[in-house]
């Protein structure tokens, strides 16, 4: 009869196999080789930094009356005075819309809940091929913009006010072989910065500049809002927890990528337009696509930096409302896909 080895032997040799396949190299996660780092991509050290919560006052509104007043105001600064009434097949709750007989394209908007403004004085005197006469430059436009804001004394805190934006609004004319670029306009964006971090989002002040600096069209994106302070506990202070939440997110809408280089990480604000603005990781970078030919996209994101965060981020697409948003709480609507989308930055 065939002796079969003593169960010690069998023990000594089960043991040996369980070593040897616990030293083996384990499996990359699902994903994890798809995301690759910049050297420049590091996380920021958030130990020691005052960060906090800051949250649209639950009271707080903008009056029709206040927001008409302000109306009247820019038509005055504009020189334009467009006689603007309530566009009643646009009105939605909260929200109220203008236009003007005297040009389609001038339009206004007020919204009592966020508090945020648009004016438009209008395109109509822009339509023709030839360049506005005295476009100011970017060593003035900041300036002439800053003076409109104290004219309209608007409640602006000077340590938050960031010069963020030089720009234009240009008309491209091309013919035959030749193509013509016709500036219309000048364009200043002012963004809002919190204990000297960027906030980024919904926060911002747009004024765009026709001939000789005049106010043609005006955002005002800028709500009041109070400081939440948070505990250490609160926040994902390490690279691994920071870096685990960055793959998760960013794994989840980039199924289609063969590869996603990360390019920069900054810690900011992130104001979502609901009534909160709270620390987060602004990441950048590309995602690479595989098929006939390789294609680069640029990428950009927001990941929270809060273990229970409360803003709605661009990666969670559809979400629930809360019932301090700005539109129906009791609606879902579809989150961009990016910060800037659908968004002149």
């Amino acid at each position: 009869m065939k002796a079969f080895p003593s169960l010690s032997l069998v023990a000594v040799i089960s043991l040996s196999l369980l070593l040897f396949s616990s030293c083996k190299k384990q499996p990359p996660q699902p994903g994890a080789s798809k995301i690759e780092y910049a050297k420049e991509a590091v996380f920021p050290k958030v130990e020691g930094v005052e960060l906090g919560i800051y949250e649209r006052p639950r009271d707080f509104k903008l009056t029709r009356e206040e927001g008409e007043r302000l109306l009247n105001r820019l038509s005055e600064l504009s020189s334009s005075r467009p006689v603007f009434t309530v566009n009643n097949e646009m009105r939605s709750e909260g929200e109220t819309w203008f236009n003007t007989v005297q040009d389609p394209s001038a339009a206004a908007r007020i919204n009592e809940r966020s508090g945020d403004v648009l004016f438009n004085a209008g395109m109509m005197n822009y339509r023709g091929d030839n360049p506005t006469p005295g476009l100011l430059r970017a060593d003035a436009a900041p300036q002439r913009a800053q003076e409109y804001l104290r004219r309209l004394e608007l409640p602006i805190n000077e340590r938050e006010l960031v010069v963020a934006h030089l720009g234009g609004v240009n008309l491209g004319i091309h013919e035959e072989d030749r193509t013509q670029v016709v500036e219309k306009f000048t364009v200043v964006r002012f963004d809002r910065q919190f204990d000297n971090i960027p906030v980024y989002g919904h926060s911002r002040i747009v004024l765009q500049l026709a001939e000789e600096g005049r106010l043609n069209a005006f955002t005002w994106q800028w709500p009041p809002f109070n400081k939440r302070r948070i505990s250490r506990e609160d926040l994902r202070t390490s690279t691994d927890e920071m870096k685990a939440e960055l793959e998760r997110a960013v794994l989840g809408e980039n199924t289609d990528a063969a590869k996603i280089r990360i390019e920069s990480i900054q810690l900011i604000y992130f104001d979502d337009g609901r009534g909160t603005v709270e620390p987060a990781l602004r990441v950048k970078g590309k995602t690479i696509h595989e098929g006939k030919e390789r294609q680069e996209f640029p990428y950009d994101t927001v990941i929270p930096l809060l273990k229970s965060p409360q803003a709605k981020y661009p990666f969670q697409h559809r979400v629930e409302k809360q019932p301090n948003a700005i539109d129906n709480p009791n609606e879902a609507r579809q989150m961009p896909r990016g910060p800037d989308e659908g968004e002149q930055r």
